[in-house]
C-alpha cells in the first residue's frame, strides 16, 4: 500500500463518525447536571428546548450542530453509548 491508499483507509467516514461520537460523549460528561438533562431530551426527542439561557442555548446548538454533522444514526448511537454507561 502506497501512502495515498493509507491516508484514504484512515479517513474513512465511520473513522471520523466514531472520533467524532467519543467526543461527544466525552463532553456530556462534562455537563452540568442541567446541561446533561437537555440534551438528554434531545437525544429521545429530537427537540432542543429553548428554555435554557441564551449562552447555555447557544452551546447546546454548537454541540447539536456537531451530532448532526456526524452523520445519520449518530443521535441514536450517543442515546444508546450513554444509556449502556448508565449516564442516561
Amino acid at each position: 500500500m502506497n501512502q495515498d491508499q493509507d491516508d484514504v483507509q484512515i479517513c474513512t467516514p465511520s473513522l471520523a463518525q466514531a472520533v467524532v461520537l467519543r467526543g461527544l460523549i466525552k463532553e456530556f460528561h462534562g455537563f452540568k447536571p442541567g446541561c446533561r438533562a437537555r440534551v438528554l431530551f434531545y437525544l429521545r426527542s429530537g427537540v432542543l428546548h429553548g428554555d435554557a439561557h441564551s449562552t447555555i442555548q447557544a452551546w447546546l446548538d454548537r454541540w447539536v450542530h456537531r451530532l448532526e454533522q456526524a452523520g445519520p444514526g449518530v443521535r441514536g448511537k450517543v442515546l444508546r453509548a450513554l444509556e449502556e454507561a448508565g449516564a442516561a
